[in-house]
């Protein structure tokens, strides 16, 4: 019996401590003025580490839709990608950004840091099974409010 791909994911995934849970299904995002199968994001910020393993395996035939992967995750563990031959590119944890002892360029940094992103891989869609960006950003911004100020990127 096949499960549609919301069902699936939010069985496999719990969110991780801290994190804001997960919607019912992942949501879908199609950027402005693209065409063709090409790249999915697929956002797997703050996801459990535990049911990674599942999701990747339960998601191989349904992603294949996609010309190209790229899996954006918070965990700085990147074999279970590395191992299937799939491309990850790593932003910080909660837990590293709530380590920082000032509230320095972080957010300058993670908005120059997602634009870098949507350059080099040129997304036609985002998938966030969790967190999306502007969630991430927010809890981002609320772990730095009562930090002292460091000087912001320019």
């Amino acid at each position: 019996m096949q499960q549609s791909l919301p069902s699936l994911f939010s069985r496999i995934f719990a969110p991780a401590a801290g994190a804001v849970p997960p919607p019912a299904g992942p949501s879908l995002f199609q950027f402005p003025g693209t065409t063709g199968q090409g790249t999915a994001l697929v956002l797997l910020l703050e996801r459990d580490r535990a049911g990674l393993d599942r999701f990747l395996d339960a998601s191989a035939r349904p992603f294949r839709r996609f010309r190209r992967m790229v899996f954006v995750t918070t965990d700085s563990d990147l074999r279970p990608f590395h191992d299937r031959g799939l491309t990850a590119e790593l932003f910080p944890s909660f837990e590293d950004i709530a380590a920082s002892p000032v509230r320095g360029p972080w957010l300058s940094y993670l908005a120059r840091r997602r634009k870098i992103l949507l350059a080099k891989w040129q997304p036609r869609w985002q998938l966030a099974y969790g967190i999306d960006w502007p969630a991430y950003l927010e809890r981002a911004r609320s772990l730095l409010e009562d930090r002292p100020q460091a000087a912001e990127l320019p």
